[in-house]
């Protein structure tokens, strides 16, 4: 049976929370390589339904994806907290993009080891905010910060 991540007494204890078991849940795979036969891939993207997502958590306890699966762990997680959290695509230092999950300015990102804060990712690792979802189900993406 799934164990799921326990809220902190702060926002950002939460988001250490979901973050570090996110990480324990989570194999990074490509989605060339995860959905190559899948009619939903298009060029080498595919985000996986809210759906998918726990079903792969409830029968094997582990999600392969990238990027955005790990995000929407997180946000799945944070939100089963009742914490906020919304998702924010960026652009990478070099080239790239990147999607992360955000809980009032603490970043869950499958690529550092701990949460870190948004200015710190955009000072000293050049992540670049393009949009971000609502903090609520189903609101519309707006132009980040």
């Amino acid at each position: 049976m799934l164990t799921w991540p326990t809220a902190g007494e702060t926002i950002s204890e939460t988001a250490e929370n979901v973050h570090w078991w996110a990480l324990q849940h989570f194999r990074y795979v490509e989605d060339a390589v995860r959905w190559k036969d899948d009619p939903d891939l298009k060029g080498d993207e595919r985000w996986e339904k809210d759906s998918e997502l726990l079903e792969d958590l409830e029968a094997r306890g582990l999600v392969e994806g990238d990027c955005d699966a790990f995000a929407k762990m997180c946000w799945m997680a944070m939100r089963r907290l009742s914490a906020p959290a919304r998702l924010v695509f960026c652009q990478l230092f070099g080239g790239g993009y990147h999607l992360v999950c955000e809980a009032e300015g603490w970043i869950m990102d499958n690529r550092q080891r701990g949460i870190m804060s948004r200015d710190e990712l955009a000072q000293n690792h050049g992540y670049t905010w393009i949009s971000k979802s609502g903090y609520l189900p189903g609101e519309q993406w707006t132009t980040a910060y």
